[in-house]
């Protein structure tokens, strides 16, 4: 496969919940409560109970440890500081746009060849359009999606997590309200991220794939295409074996909606 640019050197966040469930579980397996692994780090104990609380999903209401608070705990649980990284971090959640044009490279071999280490595992096809209706109701396909993610627990649970959405190109064809797909853009990100995270995993890669037809079918044309780029993090072009991405992909998009 041929890109017309070098891959991206991919960014990570801290992960608390991750963190939080690693910390709890070496603190067991040593037996210790929260006040002994305090004292043996140097740290308070509601600090630790703090960092642990993310376990349940509050990520939100946890702190986010220093390096120093790190390098503390490491040498409490003699580990090594490099090791506890591993457990401090996850890829930073992309969302793609990916148009692939006549017979492109499958999509899959396209995301694993960019994602590199970064997906522990790909969830595709994911079906949402179980039955065919004129109309596109956001508040179902948040529903189909939900449900699609709880059967996926297993698979999903404790993992950074690609998942690739391919039925958006034909579902264009025949709703009468094609507009509110794009319009759906603007959430999308927020809502695959949240039924992930309601199973214990991370989406890492969240790729909606448009084929050329359907950019070409745009309801507001080149405006819808805007969309589409500001609401995702990243956009590809993809075309037999060649993958273009940023700039370029979008001026060949463009020229499929002129």
């Amino acid at each position: 496969m041929k890109q017309q640019r070098p891959s991206i050197n991919r960014q990570f966040e801290f992960d608390p919940i991750g963190f939080a469930q690693w910390l709890f579980n070496e603190r067991k397996i040593r037996g210790w409560s929260t006040r002994e692994l305090s004292q043996r780090a140097g740290i308070s104990q509601p600090y630790v109970v703090a960092l642990e609380r993310a376990r349940a999903g509050e990520e939100r209401r946890g702190p986010t440890p220093t390096v120093d608070v790190v390098a503390a705990l490491a040498h409490a649980f003699d580990k090594n500081l490099l090791d506890m990284f591993v457990f401090s971090l996850r890829p930073v959640a992309q969302h793609i746009l990916l148009v692939t044009q006549g017979s492109a490279t499958p999509p899959l071999d396209i995301l694993r060849a960019e994602s590199g280490e970064t997906v522990d595992n790909w969830v595709h096809p994911i079906t949402l359009h179980r039955e065919k209706s004129s109309t596109y109701d956001q508040k179902k396909i948040s529903k189909q999606l939900n449900s699609e993610i709880a059967a996926m627990k297993e698979r999903i649970d404790g993992k950074n997590v690609g998942l690739v959405f391919t039925e958006t190109s034909n579902v264009m064809q025949y709703v009468s309200n094609p507009q509110a797909v794009i319009d759906f853009e603007h959430k999308w990100a927020n809502v695959v991220s949240e039924a992930v995270k309601s199973v214990g995993g991370h989406a890492a890669w969240n790729v909606c794939v448009y084929t050329a037809a359907s950019m070409n079918g745009l309801p507001g044309g080149a405006a819808s295409a805007q969309v589409l780029f500001d609401t995702h993090s990243e956009v590809w072009f993809a075309s037999g074996d060649d993958v273009t991405i940023g700039e370029s992909a979008k001026q060949k998009i463009l020229q499929l909606v002129a």
